[in-house]
């Protein structure tokens, strides 16, 4: 714990020279709320959704010929002082670590469109999915609680050892597409990313429109016995105007720590002045019946300024199922008072 606060504060002194330089961006982003939760989860919580905080940092430069650089290192913070997600490391001295490394790669970028290299989102999730969501990283959010699949190969958590090439923008039309480069000639065994792939493609050609596509391919190992696993998903979000949005999205998924199965997401949003009323609505069919939920949450976003947003709003997740069964018998209702703030 003290090697990673040791850091940290490095990270931080670091960080006031480099500002200093016109193309390092300094960036932060902090949530906390508070959830009274009824049904098979009573009680009260405070909590900033399993430490989806961040601290981060962005740089570019010319590199002449048309050629662009660029990097971004981001550290998660969970300003509750519990584990953060994402599965951080426990220190030699056996303490779990309130700080864990999110997306962190280096690149270049040209008219050719963009190469980087290096820990990242997956294109799954970034196309579409958790965009999708107005409530996302609140305990309000669709994924992993009936209306998104969740995962690193879904919509949450990042990939390591990733090389990724973002096409530009033709016609309204981006390719995005991700592949591990590990390979240890091992079909036993699998190591971190190896064999991983994953694409998306976006279409934003029509005012108003978005359309995605994505897929991702979790490998698994020829003499080992296990299967690749993937995920797919289509969706699609039309803005009438400044004022109201309508969104769908329809996945299979088989790589996704809420077991496999189909889902469906659906919301509404309206704005009126500082507020964005929000009604959303989705359902996961299992493979096994077993694991059937479904999900609804509406709420009220109010952007008090630019940068500080309260969340306002309540879920209600229902499962069904046996208690050994991954999503068994989740029937709750949560309450949320939360704010979120990015400076």
């Amino acid at each position: 714990m003290k090697k990673t606060i040791i850091a940290a504060a490095i990270a931080a002194g670091m960080a006031a020279p480099m500002a200093a330089n016109a193309d390092v961006t300094v960036y932060s982003q902090l949530y906390s709320g508070i959830n009274q939760a009824g049904g098979d989860a009573a009680g009260v919580t405070q909590n900033d959704n399993d430490g989806r905080g961040r601290i981060g940092f962005k740089t570019s430069e010319e590199l002449g010929g048309g050629m662009t650089a660029f990097a971004k290192f981001e550290i998660q913070v969970d300003v509750n002082d519990t584990v953060a997600a994402g599965g951080c490391n426990k220190d030699t001295d056996n303490t779990q670590s309130v700080f864990c490394q999110r997306d962190s790669f280096v690149g270049v970028k040209a008219g050719w469109g963009a190469v980087s290299m290096g820990r990242m989102h997956g294109a799954y999730k970034t196309a579409g999915g958790v965009k999708f969501d107005p409530f996302v990283a609140t305990a309000l959010q669709a994924r992993g609680n009936g209306g998104m699949a969740k995962g690193a190969y879904a919509s949450n958590g990042f990939i390591s050892q990733l090389v990724q090439y973002k096409s530009p923008k033709i016609a309204g039309v981006q390719l995005q597409y991700q592949t591990s480069v590990l390979d240890n000639d091992n079909d036993a065994t699998k190591e971190s990313s190896e064999g991983d792939s994953l694409m998306a493609i976006t279409y934003t050609g029509v005012k108003g429109l978005k359309v995605i596509y994505a897929s991702a391919k979790q490998a698994g190992t020829t003499t080992g016995g296990t299967e690749d696993k993937a995920n797919t998903k289509f969706g699609a979000q039309y803005s009438i105007g400044k004022t109201m949005k309508v969104t769908f999205q329809s996945e299979s998924v088989e790589a996704a720590s809420n077991g496999a199965g189909d889902l469906t997401y659906v919301n509404f949003s309206y704005k009126m002045g500082k507020h964005n009323f929000v009604i959303a609505n989705g359902s996961f069919a299992g493979d096994n019946a077993a694991h059937d939920m479904g999900y609804m949450a509406l709420g009220d976003i109010i952007k008090l300024n630019k940068t500080t947003h309260l969340i306002i709003g309540q879920r209600t997740t229902d499962g069904t199922g046996k208690a050994t069964t991954p999503n068994a018998d989740k029937n709750v209702t949560s309450l949320t008072v939360g704010l979120r703030k990015n400076f």
